[in-house]
């Protein structure tokens, strides 16, 4: 039968294929993000697996299914942050069309790199490799299943502590959010159950704070974005405002990182002390 870890798996690759099979044609943000969401999941247990049993080779098969797909998606989705994003910032209407016509180039071929990665999409996976990577936990009882699961999470979280407090400029940043969308999803499991250590209130925090990281790096994509296209800017009033968002971008990070990380660390003192009493 099977177990916590397997019927979750279940139920976010059918929601992928789900998404998958809407995007192509419409290029629909909803679908795009749920697809990859969904995908970045998938990925957390094949790295819970692959950390926990004798099983990479065959999680990293598992893995290749979904990396073509996955990745020109990721950069329709900034594409489209970054044209989304500027709107909020004061002077910039000067550069909101020239910026999306810039930007339009690349969505144009990326929506044809994502109708040829999803018409190759495979839609069965590798059963062996499947079989091979669940069959360890299919033999393992409830309670070992939720000890692997909360091993994990502490592991990741002791990954995520050393990057931090490692992390000197803002650029560092991503690596750490990447390490706390490994626990996400984990503990979105561990906390309906009882005796797990974890309750909704250490979610809603990893939750913040990965949507603040999140945040966090669409002003910097978007900064580097505007630091392309400022080379292509003939117009001085509109090469201007370009450089005065960059610049606001920049003086953002710097002002905002000391907090990012005091916010960030708060989140993983929270995940560390329960890693303590259990």
């Amino acid at each position: 039968m099977a177990g916590l870890l397997e019927q979750y798996y279940e139920i976010e690759a059918e929601g992928i294929d789900y998404h998958i099979d809407l995007i192509s044609g419409a290029y629909r943000m909803d679908n795009i993000h749920r697809a990859r969401v969904g995908i970045k999941k998938i990925k957390a247990v094949h790295r819970l697996l692959g950390s926990s049993f004798p099983v990479k080779s065959d999680t990293k098969i598992l893995n290749n299914r979904y990396k073509s797909v996955f990745r020109p998606l990721g950069r329709y989705r900034e594409i489209n942050n970054t044209i989304l994003l500027l709107r909020k910032f004061r002077g910039s209407g000067k550069l909101r069309k020239p910026y999306s016509e810039f930007q339009y180039a690349e969505l144009l071929k990326l929506r044809s790199d994502i109708d040829s990665a999803i018409e190759a999409y495979n839609r069965t996976r590798d059963s062996i490799s499947y079989d091979a990577v669940f069959s360890q936990l299919r033999i393992s009882s409830f309670e070992e299943e939720i000890g692997i699961i909360k091993a994990f999470v502490s592991k990741e979280t002791g990954k995520a502590r050393c990057l931090l407090d490692k992390a000197k400029n803002p650029g560092e940043l991503h690596a750490i959010r990447i390490a706390l969308k490994n626990i996400k999803p984990f503990l979105r499991l561990l906390y309906p159950l009882k005796k797990t250590g974890f309750k909704s209130r250490h979610y809603r925090l990893l939750n913040r704070t990965e949507s603040l990281l999140g945040k966090w790096h669409d002003r910097q994509i978007l900064r580097e974005s505007l630091e392309l296209f400022i080379k292509d800017i003939d117009d001085t009033s509109t090469r201007l405002s370009c450089q005065r968002i960059i610049s606001r971008i920049a003086m953002k990070e710097e002002l905002k990182f000391p907090v990012i990380l005091k916010r960030t660390n708060n989140c993983l003192q929270a995940l560390e002390h329960l890693s303590t009493e259990g």
